[in-house]
């Protein structure tokens, strides 16, 4: 009996510990999970401010961190997060997690200044090279989740005269099927004007609402030529939808595809810059 349980006692202290529990992303710059709990191993995914893991386990591993001139001490955990496009599985320092509910909010990163968005979470499109992200961003967010009536706060990294942001969108078609829809976002648009932001105290401002009516305007378009659009763009089965249409009606449809923010910095000499975030909004549902 003595035997036995002192090999329980063994087993439990070489055995990670299991834990089941919500938890949110707390650091403000993002929380990258890693392969093995170790800071050395290769980073996954970067974990936005506010995202919700599930902690799947306990690893014991006990680290030290200096944190803007603070010691913090936590450990590795394993986590499993649902992204947008994925679900991620993988360590994290526990440090940087809390029990509270904390509303997502993403960084942009520019050379010049940081961008903070509250309330999204955002994913970086593929294939944005450095040269283009240095003065242009692309963004998707998950469905249903627009930058839409957000607050946005701009920090400089260099003194400015004056920094004014701007909002447009740009509207695409779509064909919907039963289910699956086809969205044509490489063929003609309606672009919005670009409408001033109101600054509000530290430069922070809100962004723009737009009604079902803004989501419905478009370019004029001859029925043929958006006929054999759909046909080139999403194949025969889709063509075949719209194939006794004579006019613009469902199941094709029109809807923002994309918000732009731009950002204008007129420096101490009058020299204007700008830097420019394009968010990807899901269509046809």
């Amino acid at each position: 009996m003595k035997n036995l349980f002192l090999f329980v006692l063994l087993m439990s202290l070489t055995q990670p510990l299991t834990a089941q529990s919500l938890k949110y992303v707390s650091a403000e710059n993002g929380l990258f999970t890693r392969l093995a709990p170790d800071r050395g191993s290769r980073s996954i995914a970067k974990l936005h401010y506010g995202t919700k893991v599930e902690v799947m386990e306990l690893t014991g591993l006990q680290m030290d961190l200096m944190d803007r001139g603070e010691k913090i001490t936590g450990q590795w955990v394993k986590v499993k997060a649902r992204l947008p496009q994925e679900e991620v599985t993988g360590y994290v320092y526990d440090a940087f997690l809390t029990n509270e509910e904390l509303d997502p909010r993403s960084v942009i990163p520019f050379d010049n200044m940081n961008v903070i968005i509250h309330g999204m979470e955002l994913y970086e499109s593929e294939g944005q090279d450095y040269e283009t992200k240095r003065e242009k961003i692309t963004f998707y967010a998950d469905l249903g989740v627009t930058p839409e009536a957000k607050f946005i706060k701009i920090q400089p990294k260099k003194n400015y005269k004056r920094i004014s942001v701007y909002q447009s969108y740009e509207t695409s078609l779509t064909v919907m099927n039963e289910g699956p829809h086809c969205d044509l976002i490489n063929w003609k648009h309606y672009n919005s004007l670009w409408l001033p932001l109101n600054e509000g105290p530290e430069n922070t401002y809100q962004t723009l609402k737009y009604s079902t009516t803004d989501g419905s305007v478009f370019v004029n378009v001859d029925i043929a030529e958006l006929k054999e659009a759909v046909l080139e763009h999403c194949g025969e089965s889709y063509a075949e939808l719209i194939q006794n249409k004579t006019q613009l009606e469902s199941p094709a449809a029109v809807s923002i595809s994309t918000i732009y923010l731009k950002i204008v910095m007129i420096d101490s000499e009058n020299q204007s810059s700008e830097r420019t975030i394009a968010f990807e909004i899901p269509m046809g549902c």
